[in-house]
């Protein structure tokens, strides 16, 4: 019998299997506009570079906590008190222009640093009038006398050497992996290092050994902005398995839609950028006034603290307390608890940085500053719930793909020995990849491969006689 294309074509969509690819979720929309003081650098930096807004923001956020953290901290409605420190992971793909966008952003943090850089090698230069030269623990000393620590020094190096460093800090790295000790980026230190961001992150002291020395670091405040490969985002990122589970619950994560391939090339000069050049004025003016005196003391006086308003108190108060009903593992926020958790910290320092760099007289949050904050923290938190979800169903899609290619050859095999069709349940679970050997983790794969018709799964029943599988054969 004649079977029409029409025919044929329907045919051919009942039985082809579809491709196993992800679905691409939809990342949330940046509120840019919640960043106030710091909305119109980072679009027009954005738009400029042809650089995600996610991404820049996360770059200005991070100078802006540099520049601030070491003037004040801030106090919670409930009288907690926290350095205004973040930590920004970026999760980028190849062409990002990471170091680009650096580059322009941390100007004026170069031009503090090189002052400083010049006044101690005057310093170490009249320390070591009767030596040739420096030795090398002096060398050591100047090159660390920067607010700016690259990841060319291990988590390690860092705290060793935190005596010698300014109180106020950042760590710039190119490899999260580093920080949370992952496959991507493996430290033997990783989580000591994590336990000692910890109390920064607290503000409190950090107790270091060196050997049979022992030494206590106090008053210090780092801020962290680390990027993270695409490749490695789901080791990395990883709620349930991370080796930094702490840490990861105390960053603001964003992963941006790549703008590699939909760039406009054109004329832009960071020097006749207006806001740009107040932005460097402010951070400049910012670390060079910086004169924060450590929460810790007992003689603190209560203008050494940023507070909220009595309005904007409330409104957290309850924002927070909202928050807390959806933690369980089946409510909004499950996937994310611990994270979640923290959200009175985490709005509380935005909303700091953002009512200090507005005004670094005040001492005070206001309603539209928190407002701002809160915003924000929506976006953070939606996008680290949408983050597991994608490396969760990326997982699944992958383990899909692996038992597929693994049933493929079976069913070669089988053919080739003149063996049924059928390949038993029993048997792939036996002896399929060793991470389809778990029951729940290859029903899951199967059930995948037979939604996207690769197989048919006969009486699921497990462990009977007739719970098989056939690959399915396209049918002309």
């Amino acid at each position: 019998m004649h079977t029409t294309d029409e025919e044929k074509a329907l045919r051919d969509d009942e039985w082809s299997p579809l491709p196993l690819v992800s679905a691409q979720s939809e990342a949330a929309r940046y509120p840019t506009a919640a960043l106030g003081p710091l909305a119109t650098v980072t679009k027009e930096l954005a738009s400029g570079l042809q650089i995600p807004i996610e991404q820049v923001a996360q770059t200005v956020l991070a100078v802006t906590s540099l520049a601030i953290q070491g003037r004040i901290d801030v106090k919670t409605p409930i009288g907690l008190i926290y350095p205004l420190s973040l930590y920004m992971i970026t999760v980028v793909g190849p062409g990002s222009r990471s170091n680009l966008l650096d580059k322009i952003v941390f100007s004026s943090v170069r031009k503090v640093e090189a002052k400083r850089k010049n006044k101690l090698t005057e310093y170490y230069s009249i320390q070591n009038s009767d030596d040739n030269e420096l030795n090398c623990r002096d060398k050591e000393r100047k090159e660390l006398g920067c607010y700016s620590i690259t990841s060319d020094f291990l988590p390690e190096e860092l705290f060793r050497n935190f005596e010698y460093l300014p109180k106020s800090l950042i760590y710039t790295s190119n490899n999260a992996g580093q920080l949370f000790g992952s496959v991507s980026g493996k430290s033997k230190q990783a989580p000591k290092f994590s336990a000692y961001l910890e109390k920064l992150w607290d503000g409190e002291n950090v107790f270091l050994t060196h050997g049979t020395t022992a030494q206590v670091v106090q008053g210090k405040r780092l801020t962290i902005a680390a990027v993270v490969d695409e490749k490695f985002a789901p080791d990395v990122l990883n709620v349930e398995r991370s080796t930094a589970p702490n840490l990861l619950a105390r960053s603001l994560v964003a992963w941006p839609e790549s703008l590699v391939g939909k760039r406009v090339i054109g004329d832009f000069d960071p020097a006749a950028v207006d806001s740009l050049r107040e932005f460097n004025e402010r951070i400049s003016n910012l670390l060079s006034e910086d004169t924060h005196r450590s929460s810790l003391e007992d003689s603190i006086s209560p203008r050494d603290l940023l507070v909220y308003s009595p309005n904007a108190a409330k409104k957290l108060r309850e924002f927070t307390q909202n928050v807390e009903k959806h933690l369980n593992s089946d409510s909004y926020f499950g996937s994310i608890a611990a994270f979640a958790s923290n959200a009175g910290e985490h709005i509380s320092k935005i909303a700091g940085l953002l009512s200090i760099y507005e005004d670094p007289a005040t001492f005070e949050i206001s309603e539209n500053n928190l407002n701002n904050a809160l915003l924000l923290f929506r976006y953070y938190s939606t996008e680290l719930r949408r983050m597991q979800e994608k490396i969760k169903i990326d997982e699944e899609i992958s383990n899909a793909s692996l038992l597929l290619s693994w049933l493929k050859e079976q069913s070669i095999k089988r053919f080739n020995k003149g063996e049924p069709e059928f390949i038993p349940y029993r048997f792939i679970l036996q002896y399929a990849h060793p991470k389809l050997r778990l029951k729940s983790r290859l029903d899951n794969a199967l059930g995948i491969l037979e939604d996207h018709r690769w197989i048919d799964w006969k009486n699921r029943r497990a462990f009977a006689d007739g719970n098989y599988i056939i690959l399915r054969e396209r049918q002309d």
